[in-house]
């Protein structure tokens, strides 16, 4: 692209390489833009912002674009079944679902103790999930990301039995 195609020359357009492409760890993404904001980003980044590992993780990537999509695919139906599955759940501890077009949905609770507990027992079982603590209207609600089916699975036992502990601290009266 030259800059004599540009349409809009205050145009940035970012993308990232940490979900598609699993890269989440290495941050790296990259700037669409024309020459003269290319030149002014470059100006005040640091040249030695990427290191060496991050350059061969990301070439990798890019020439692996069949098992990229194959990935995708594999996270899109994980989280379209889990979502379902939490859906169907007999549950005393009211939630709701939001799915997103991301690799990620929200579980927003009704209440925001038993949103701190289920988020502290997740961590109990290292699934580490986001205290969505914005205010309103992500209040009571934890992000989770998506990934393949098998991870999927243990993350809808535990949060089964969490629940099950959870209804059973109630039927107690604790």
């Amino acid at each position: 692209m030259n800059q004599s195609t540009l349409k809009y020359e205050n145009l940035l357009v970012t993308h990232t390489m940490s979900k598609a492409f699993g890269l989440a760890n290495f941050r790296f993404g990259y700037l669409v833009a024309s020459e003269k904001n290319i030149q002014k980003i470059s100006d005040i980044r640091n040249a030695k912002n990427i290191s060496t590992i991050t350059q061969v993780a990301v070439l990798a990537a890019l020439k692996d674009k069949a098992y990229v999509m194959k990935y995708v695919k594999e996270v899109n139906r994980a989280k379209d079944e889990l979502i379902t599955r939490l859906k169907k759940t007999t549950k005393s501890v009211q939630y709701r679902v939001f799915s997103s077009r991301a690799n990620f949905f929200i579980i927003k609770f009704n209440d925001e103790k038993i949103k701190k507990i289920v988020h502290e027992r997740l961590a109990d079982f290292h699934i580490y999930v986001r205290d969505l603590v914005h205010g309103s209207p992500v209040e009571n609600s934890l992000r989770i990301t998506v990934g393949t089916r098998a991870q999927m699975d243990v993350f809808y036992e535990k949060f089964v039995l969490i629940l099950k502990e959870l209804e059973g601290e109630r039927v107690n009266g604790r």
